[in-house]
């Protein structure tokens, strides 16, 4: 057998055991992942509370997206902005409410 035959047979042996060791990982990997915790996304809890605890969504929304926090957002742009009579303060970044605190 000539040299590069050697070659090719001792790399395509090499690819074998990778792709078995890489087969082996992924494997592992997927067991690891079952093993964790389980978690609920919040995208999840909307929808159940929309649709089981029967939450207005929409209306939520509007008691949020007040005329003037809208204002506000229109003439200022992102920020930090008091909603329900200075009760709340709503963070807006990149257009979006991102959170709401105290």
């Amino acid at each position: 057998m000539s040299t590069s035959h050697a070659t090719i047979k001792k790399q395509k042996g090499k690819l074998a055991t990778l792709e078995t060791e890489t087969s082996n990982a992924y494997n592992k990997l997927k067991r690891l992942r079952r093993m964790q915790k389980l978690n609920i996304s919040d995208h999840a809890m909307l929808r159940y509370l929309e649709r089981i605890e029967k939450v207005n969504i929409e209306g939520l929304q509007n008691k949020i997206l007040t005329p003037e926090l809208i204002d506000y957002y229109t003439k200022l742009g992102d920020g930090t902005y008091p909603i329900n009579n200075g009760e709340l303060r709503v963070v807006i970044n990149d257009g979006i409410v991102v959170t709401i605190l105290n």
